[in-house]
C-alpha cells in the first residue's frame, strides 16, 4: 500500500504507465511510483497550486523571466553556469542507448536541457569539457583527493567509479581514498542526521562506515600535508575523458 493514501485511486493508472514503459508492474514498483507521486504532490505541486500556476508553469523549464534574474541573491546560477560552460552535466533521456530503458523520458534532449544555458547566460554552444578533462578524466589522481560515490548515484557515469564506461578499478589508499558505497545514491555520506534521528539501521551501515572512514583519513594523514605547495595544478594525471559529460542526441 502507498504511504500516501490519497494516491490509491491512481493505482490502476500507475500500473498501466509502468507497463507501457516496458517494466513489470509488480506491487512494489507500483507502490514506489505512487509514493513518488505523493511526494511530488506534497513538496512541489501544492506550492504551485498556491501560486495558481498551471501544470506547464509548475514543471516546465520554459521560464525566461526567472532565468534572467542575475542579482547576487540568485545563488542558483553558480552551478548551472559551471555545467553550461565547462562540465556539460546535462542529464538527457535522449542519449540513452535504444536497447536500454531510460530513467527519464527520451523527450528530454539537449535542446530542452540547454534552455537554462540559453536564457540565463546566452550560451548556445557545447561546453568546453577539455577545461575539466585535462586534469585526467576518469584517471584523475592526486594526494589527498578522495573519490566517494554511491553505487546508484545517477552522477556515477561521470566519476572515476564509472567502471561500465571505461573508468579503471583502483585501490583505495589513505592518501587517495576510493570508496563506492553499496546501495547508496547522491550525497548520502555528506548529508548527516541529528543524533535523535539515528537508530540501529539508520543511517544505513554502509553510509555510517564510510563516514567513519572519512573522519579517520582526514584526522590521520591529511592534516599534516594540507599546505603542500603546488595544489591541484602541481601534478596532473592525464587520462580518458568521461564521455557522458556531454551527451549527444
Amino acid at each position: 500500500m502507498s504511504s500516501y493514501p490519497a494516491t490509491e485511486s491512481l493505482r490502476s493508472t500507475a500500473s498501466y504507465l509502468i507497463g507501457q514503459g516496458g517494466y513489470s508492474a509488480d506491487t512494489n514498483l507500483v507502490n514506489q511510483m505512487l509514493n513518488y507521486i505523493g511526494y511530488v504532490n506534497l513538496t512541489s505541486v501544492s506550492s504551485c497550486a498556491e501560486e495558481d500556476e498551471t501544470q506547464d508553469q509548475c514543471f516546465s523549464n520554459h521560464n525566461s523571466t526567472f532565468y534572467q534574474q542575475d542579482s547576487l541573491d540568485n545563488t542558483w546560477r553558480a552551478w548551472p553556469y559551471q555545467y553550461c560552460t565547462e562540465w556539460g552535466y546535462l542529464q538527457t533521456g535522449s542519449g540513452v542507448p535504444q536497447d536500454q530503458l531510460p530513467l527519464i523520458s527520451r523527450t528530454l534532449d539537449l535542446d530542452y536541457m540547454m534552455i537554462i544555458c540559453n536564457e540565463a547566460f546566452g550560451i548556445y554552444g557545447p561546453p568546453n569539457t577539455t577545461t575539466v578533462n585535462k586534469y585526467g578524466g576518469y584517471d584523475i589522481s592526486y594526494p589527498r583527493l578522495a573519490f566517494i560515490d554511491g553505487e546508484w548515484d545517477p552522477w556515477r557515469p561521470a566519476t572515476p567509479h564509472a567502471f561500465d564506461y571505461g573508468a579503471p578499478h583502483r585501490p583505495s589508499t589513505p592518501s587517495e581514498p576510493f570508496i563506492l558505497i553499496p546501495d547508496a545514491v547522491h550525497h548520502w555520506d555528506e548529508n548527516g542526521v541529528f543524533p535523535n534521528q539515528t537508530n540501529a539501521t539508520f543511517p544505513p551501515p554502509a553510509v555510517a562506515d564510510t563516514q567513519r572512514a572519512e573522519a579517520e583519513f582526514v584526522r590521520g594523514g591529511w592534516r599534516s600535508g594540507g599546505r603542500r605547495r603546488g595544489g591541484m595544478l602541481g601534478r596532473r594525471s592525464w587520462g580518458r575523458s568521461p564521455s557522458s559529460w556531454w551527451r549527444g542526441r
